[in-house]
């Protein structure tokens, strides 16, 4: 005795689930007369029966991103949010972004220095230090772990460059919010980037 073959088909013929066996599991199931493997319906990208073949989409199987929504209809994962929860989502974003440039650190006097929160609270209270004595001096750890002598200038100039490095990086970040806050559809909101 054969086994029969069965697929789960929604409207626009696009296979999730694939049986052999006796009888199909669910209403949803069609048994098809075709030499098919279990790969139709588990494969990377759906599988579509149309006119009695087999045709590999150019839709994967799991969507690419959490809020997507399969339409049988278009044969496409669609985006369902509103506008506005896609805005605030591109701003949660645009956020992170911003949060790694800002601590991830920046360049001074040709040497990359730390600028996490730690690290920016240490630059501040030594440039405190250095602008109230003039004297002072000290040697400094770079995110590379070497170390650079500087003198009260050069340390006072170190802040001043981090708080330019923050400055940037939040202006730029305060641009994009104007964009995404502008934009009217999802394409626009695409091609907002750091």
């Amino acid at each position: 005795m054969m086994n029969s073959t069965y697929v789960r088909l929604d409207a626009g013929g696009h296979i999730w689930g694939y049986s052999e066996g006796g009888d199909p599991p669910t209403e949803e199931w069609v048994m098809v007369d075709m030499d098919i493997d279990a790969s139709c319906a588990t494969g990377e990208y759906l599988v579509k029966l149309q006119d009695g073949s087999l045709v590999i989409t150019d839709q994967p199987r799991i969507p690419t991103k959490s809020w997507s929504t399969w339409n049988p209809d278009s044969g496409a994962w669609e985006d369902k949010r509103y506008l506005s929860e896609i805005k605030s989502g591109c701003w949660s974003g645009i956020k992170m972004v911003r949060d790694q440039h800002e601590f991830g650190g920046f360049v001074f006097d040709g040497a990359t220095y730390d600028s996490d929160t730690t690290a920016q609270q240490r630059i501040q209270g030594a440039m405190l230090l250095a602008s109230q004595d003039s004297s002072a001096s000290m040697t400094w750890t770079l995110a590379n772990n070497n170390t650079v002598e500087l003198n009260a200038e050069k340390i006072i100039n170190l802040g001043k460059a981090l708080a330019e490095h923050v400055s940037s990086v939040h202006n730029k970040a305060r641009d994009l919010r104007v964009k995404i806050e502008a934009a009217t559809s999802t394409s626009e909101l695409d091609a907002i980037a750091w």
